[in-house]
């Protein structure tokens, strides 16, 4: 259980260590990887404050059920939000959207939040973040109404940003959250290698396209409570273990391969940290970058990133590290975050040892050819009208 992938993304709301190491070398040895179909963007975040941080702190987004969320009219309006007068105040989602307003879904949030800054309407120290008020829900319910529905929320923010939200609105943007997909696992939680387990957001099995952080703890809670507890002993129970010794081929192999890895990174004798090169990958496929939308440009940039950090430079002529690049078969680059690449050792096909057709059929295959432009559908406003309170988003 070391999470999913949302650390090829800088930042993300997950901790350093959840960075999908388990299942990616599980991946590496012919486990399945099945429905990496989404990342969840959550658009409820506290912004980055600078490059040296380590993840991002989540924002629960059940404040936007009373805080209304809005940026300057004017792009590179410096002033404080208390100078700017309610004219100059653009609230993008209640006037784009006035049926739902700032209970939109989360994509559409984080996408109209993205434009917004885009466009130059970002305010804070980065311009990449957007206001959520509350002095309306203040002025309506009083500060001990708010207080008892967010002060929990109210006092973390604080903490984090020695910032008042009773006093000055919150910053948010966007963020990356929980992703989709993951290790394929049968009913007893068991990958297609037999006696691996995977449990929580390694695996792919309760992960909709628009999985709730709820719904992922349940999953956890679920796996490790409910399942795995009657499952593990059914298979150590039905299964007959031969004795593991560390003088088993596999162990050698394993050990061997391991060696030759780390002796091949040492030998760059570069000049860089691994986070260094992490934040510099992981900023081309960030929230700002290729994370709200995906264009072609983008990615294209990202490969020529990957080519230049690959190539020998004079100090390590023909020295390279153990992955290939995408589409770049002649070059490589470095492992940090693995799943960043497809392993040049991954598995190409199926592994022959699966029994039955039905998991063939459970396994979702990613497509090469690049998908069609869906087409732009109408927006219907229905003629209700939202307004602070009148309605609840979910937690």
């Amino acid at each position: 259980c070391t999470g999913g992938y949302g650390n090829v993304y800088y930042l993300s709301t997950n901790a350093q260590g959840s960075n999908v190491t388990a299942a990616f070398r599980a991946y590496k040895r012919g486990a399945l990887f099945a429905n990496p179909c989404y990342t969840q963007i959550h658009p409820t975040c506290i912004p980055r404050h600078g490059d040296l941080q380590s993840k991002l702190t989540l924002m629960s987004e059940s404040l936007r059920n009373d805080g209304r969320i809005w940026v300057p009219r004017k792009a590179g309006d410096t002033r404080s939000p208390d100078q700017i007068p309610e004219e100059e105040r653009y609230y993008y989602l209640e006037e784009k959207y006035p049926s739902f307003g700032n209970l939109v879904p989360r994509d559409v949030a984080s996408r109209n939040a993205k434009q917004v800054c885009d466009a130059g309407l970002g305010v804070g120290n980065t311009k990449q973040a957007v206001y959520l008020d509350f002095a309306d829900a203040i002025q309506r319910m009083g500060v001990a109404g708010v207080s008892a529905k967010y002060g929990n929320l109210f006092q973390m923010y604080e903490k984090i940003t020695d910032e008042d939200p009773y006093k000055v609105p919150m910053r948010i943007f966007p963020a990356i959250h929980y992703t989709m997909g993951g290790l394929w696992v049968d009913y007893d939680l068991m990958s297609t290698i037999p006696g691996c387990f995977v449990l929580g957001e390694a695996n792919f099995s309760d992960h909709g396209a628009n999985r709730l952080g709820a719904s992922a703890l349940m999953q956890g809670l679920s796996d490790g409570y409910f399942v795995i507890p009657f499952t593990i002993g059914g298979y150590f129970a039905g299964t007959k273990l031969e004795k593991v010794s560390e003088s088993d081929a596999a162990f050698e192999d394993c050990k061997k391969q391991t060696e030759e890895r780390i002796h091949k990174l040492l030998s760059i004798k570069g000049h860089r940290t691994v986070n260094d090169i992490h934040r510099e990958l992981g900023n081309v496929n960030s929230v700002t970058s290729c994370g709200n939308t995906w264009a072609w440009p983008v990615t294209r940039r990202a490969w020529k990133l990957l080519s230049r950090r690959s190539r020998p430079s004079a100090k390590n002529s023909g020295r390279t590290s153990t992955c290939s690049v995408p589409k770049v078969p002649s070059t490589r680059t470095w492992n940090v975050p693995a799943v960043w690449l497809t392993s040049s050792n991954s598995p190409k096909c199926l592994p022959s040892t699966l029994s039955t057709a039905k998991n063939l059929a459970a396994v979702t295959s990613v497509k090469k050819a690049r998908p069609k432009k869906a087409k732009p559908s109408a927006t219907t406003n229905t003629s209700a009208t939202w307004a602070p309170g009148n309605t609840r988003a979910t937690a």
